[in-house]
């Protein structure tokens, strides 16, 4: 089998939620893929995570909305970065989710076996 690549970009969005932030972010620093970039959005939460989520995942594409533009708005906003970095693949994740670290490996290899989708 022939393995799988290109951009895959990880969309977290965060409300006021930042020790669940921060728990996304560690398993996702134990993801191995050679382009993946995670994109986190602030939906104007009232503590700004940026300082503690790069201490977790120093490499996040941080961004942060001047207002909260509720779960859809704020996620268009980070598929938006994502797609203009050129991603392949955009995985969006509640923030109080935690990954396994072959995750993206696993979901490339689907969509590159089901071609269409």
């Amino acid at each position: 089998m022939t393995v799988p690549g290109g951009k895959v970009a990880v969309v977290v969005l965060n409300y006021n939620g930042l020790d669940d932030t921060l728990a996304c972010l560690r398993s996702l620093r134990a993801v191995v893929w050679n382009e993946l970039r995670v994109f986190l959005v602030d939906n104007a939460s009232s503590v700004d995570p940026e300082p503690a989520s790069r201490e977790v995942y120093p490499d996040v594409e941080y961004v942060r909305t001047d207002r909260n533009l509720g779960y859809a708005g704020g996620n268009n906003r980070g598929i938006e970065r994502a797609l203009g970095w050129g991603a392949a693949y955009i995985l969006v994740l509640n923030n109080d989710t935690v990954v396994d670290p072959a995750i993206v490996q696993a979901l490339v290899e689907v969509f590159e076996r089901l071609p269409g989708l």
